[in-house]
């Protein structure tokens, strides 16, 4: 972590507020650098060059669904419009949990959430990405144990159920990530600037689903979109959930819940090329008998499966206080 560099194969923790905010898969970021200021110098050929508006790069975070309480309602309350600001540090540890390394933040607002992508067909694991803006970040001196060994929760990109406001969705097959970003409003405080929350800008969502449940979708689309019936009650209310896997025999699966609130439709179009790909994992393939040369079978090949994909975006997005991901 000195430097900015982003380590992600070290052992990185989170403090908020002198609380411990659980343990990072990678973190980077928070370089100071200063703007340049060119002033003439009369008749002289050459410029006279200062600094000023002493600045840090964000920081960034990638953290599991095992995330601490205090970082997951720090999301929760700037994505409900709530102006939230944090001290805190990134902790770099050694194998046995040791500190060598500590970057610490004042006056440190959240600027944007990115949530991964939820995919079917995916094996690789998923990880929200956070970027803090900090009012200033300076190197701190790094001792003792930091943060409590957490096991992490085995969180993969294909454990989701996705739901949308009475929409056949037990065969969506993917819903593309997306980023929530607060709008930032620089101000001078001294040689330093600082930078305050205005508004939370909710991106467009994709939802790829099985093309035997395209009737519903395009009814909602025809009557949203072609006919013009978009007023607020045609909007719809929808989630989804992360699931993780947990040891216990017989736990029903846990994870976080993302709503998305007040939905409406752009459009609905089909795709012809794309193979349905089952929920559970593939099934290993089964061994042929080869017929007999006096048998005459003539093997029709099955009809691909077709998906139909459709953009959605929020008109005005109502996120409950749990937040995105809280």
């Amino acid at each position: 972590m000195p430097g900015g560099r982003t380590a992600a194969a070290a052992s990185f923790a989170l403090e908020l507020d002198g609380k411990e905010a659980g343990p990072l898969r990678s973190a980077g970021g928070g370089d100071a650098y200063a703007d340049v200021v060119v002033e003439p110098q009369g008749r002289s050929f050459y410029a006279k060059k200062h600094v000023t508006n002493i600045k840090w790069t964000p920081l960034k975070i990638s953290v599991g669904i095992e995330m601490g309480k205090p970082l997951k309602e720090w999301i929760a309350g700037t994505l409900i419009g709530s102006y939230l600001r944090k001290d805190g540090s990134v902790i770099e540890r050694d194998a046995s949990g040791t500190a060598r390394a500590k970057r610490a933040f004042t006056n440190a607002v959240v600027s944007s959430v990115t949530i991964p992508a939820s995919d079917a067909a995916s094996k690789e694991p998923a990880y929200f990405t956070v970027e803090i803006a900090p009012g200033s970040v300076a190197e701190a001196k790094a001792s003792g144990k930091a943060g409590v060994a957490v096991k992490p929760k085995v969180w993969q990109a294909s454990n989701f159920r996705f739901e949308m406001g009475g929409l056949p969705c037990s065969r969506v097959a993917r819903v593309s990530g997306f980023t929530i970003k607060q709008t930032l409003l620089e101000y001078p405080a001294g040689r330093r600037r600082m930078q305050e929350g205005t508004a939370i800008e909710f991106p467009n969502l994709k939802v790829t689903f099985s093309a035997a449940d395209e009737q519903k979708w395009r009814e909602w689309f025809d009557d949203f979109v072609l006919e013009g019936k978009s007023g607020d009650d045609a909007e719809k209310t929808g989630s989804a959930r992360f699931l993780v896997i947990t040891t216990r025999l017989g736990a029903l699966p846990r994870g976080r819940t993302s709503r998305v609130a007040r939905e409406g439709m752009l459009r609905v179009k089909r795709a012809s090329t794309v193979t349905e790909v089952p929920r559970s994992a593939s099934p290993s393939p089964r061994r042929e008998s080869r017929p007999t040369p006096s048998s005459r079978t003539c093997a029709r090949p099955a009809a691909t499966p077709r998906r139909a994909t459709c953009s959605a975006a929020p008109s005005r997005p109502r996120p409950s206080r749990r937040g995105c991901a809280a």
